[in-house]
């Protein structure tokens, strides 16, 4: 298969990984009023998702290279479907928690497949850029997600919403049986030529980072809509709306980030794509929803999303292709625990106790950490050089 369309398949994949992700989160409110439950409740019921999505991540790319990466991604696919159409019609608490963790292990399967695909099959000269367009299907998939919710959810309800995506699974599968490459035998390659006390304390810290980023971005923006609705009394359409459009900027911030991370150095743009998702978490939680508020959101969404691509391909610098999936799926691991599951079952428990403006302490406290172990990263850049050689 031509690596022309290695690329748009696995952006299909990802988009419509994101898109469920984000669904999931817009639905809440609805879901929340239909079903009486308490904000703690959907912080629960979230963090489900990440918890299972950050369980079975590492597990899952342990089957990379013994498993045909194909039927893993569609694997994934079916679980996340069929426990969503499960979630639709179930109205038990507990069997919701459950489902909620079985979509996020079968979402979880993706990422180390898909990127250890693209960096298989690009050169690492490249592979920033092309990380970097594979990642703008995040905050596509972030406001295609709202904004289906927001044109659906009037006549479908928040179970039609589920249950209409299952169709988008099945193309997504089509795709990827088809025109995926099947598994090459992996070759095992020698170790990076570097310190491997400083590669050890360097990737330890970049998983800090991940994980407080994530915190900042996804584990923050699962409770917005919440936020937004039980707090200004906005409509569940109008949040799904402007949430979606605002998530549309990301796209920016991908380009931008695996753009710059190839001109200015990867180490250079990590640090500061960190630095600016602590501002932009501060701006979306300590402002009053206006005008400003709004721009915010924008400013988050392509911001948070130039991270990921300049984080991704400096794993890729770290590792070779015999245990990049594997790297990979560590780090998505710790992060999905961390900003997926903690971070909203902190912030739905401390604003039922408390305030939102209480329970945002923790995203802000956490954007602080990253900002210290990107800092940290960048200063052990000279001990660490031939790891970042572009």
């Amino acid at each position: 298969m031509s690596k022309k369309l290695l690329l748009p398949v696995l952006w299909v994949a990802w988009l419509w990984n994101f898109s469920y992700r984000m669904m999931f989160t817009t639905i809440m409110p609805s879901l929340q009023m239909s079903m009486q439950l308490s904000n703690q409740d959907v912080g629960l019921l979230v963090g489900a998702l990440s918890f299972g999505y950050g369980v079975i991540s590492y597990p899952s790319s342990l089957a990379s290279g013994r498993l045909d990466e194909r039927w893993i991604i569609c694997g994934g696919i079916a679980l996340t479907t069929v426990s969503m159409l499960l979630f639709s019609i179930s109205r038990s608490f507990s069997v919701l928690l459950i489902l909620s963790f079985t979509a996020g292990a079968g979402l979880s399967t993706y990422l180390p497949q898909g990127v250890s695909l693209l960096s298989r099959e690009y050169s690492a000269h490249h592979v920033g850029s092309v990380l970097g367009v594979h990642e703008t299907a995040a905050p596509v998939g972030q406001t295609l997600g709202p904004l289906f919710v927001w044109s659906a959810i009037g006549v479908l309800g928040w179970s039609g919403c589920l249950q209409a995506w299952a169709i988008y699974s099945v193309v997504v599968c089509v795709l990827v049986l088809l025109l995926v490459p099947k598994s090459k035998s992996i070759a095992r390659s020698a170790p990076k030529p570097t310190a491997k006390g400083h590669v050890s304390s360097v990737f330890f810290m970049m998983v800090i980072v991940q994980s407080a980023v994530w915190t900042c971005n996804l584990g923050l923006l699962s409770m917005v809509p919440v936020y937004l609705t039980k707090t200004f009394l906005l409509g569940v359409s109008y949040v799904a709306f402007i949430l979606g459009v605002s998530r549309m900027a990301g796209a920016v911030g991908q380009l931008a980030g695996g753009y710059f991370s190839y001109k200015l150095g990867r180490v250079r743009i990590l640090f500061l794509t960190t630095a600016m998702v602590f501002v932009a978490t501060l701006w979306i939680t300590l402002l009053p929803f206006d005008g400003v508020y709004v721009a915010g959101l924008f400013f988050h969404g392509i911001v948070s999303s130039a991270f990921f691509p300049v984080y991704f391909a400096m794993v890729s610098d770290m590792t070779d292709y015999s245990n990049r999936a594997k790297m990979i799926g560590l780090t998505n691991s710790v992060a999905a625990f961390v900003g997926g599951t903690v971070a909203p079952a902190v912030i739905g428990y401390l604003s039922d106790r408390f305030s939102f403006q209480t329970a945002f302490l923790f995203p802000i406290a956490m954007g602080i950490v990253g900002c210290i172990g990107a800092l940290y990263v960048w200063k052990m850049r000279d001990s660490t050089r031939k790891m970042w050689a572009s």
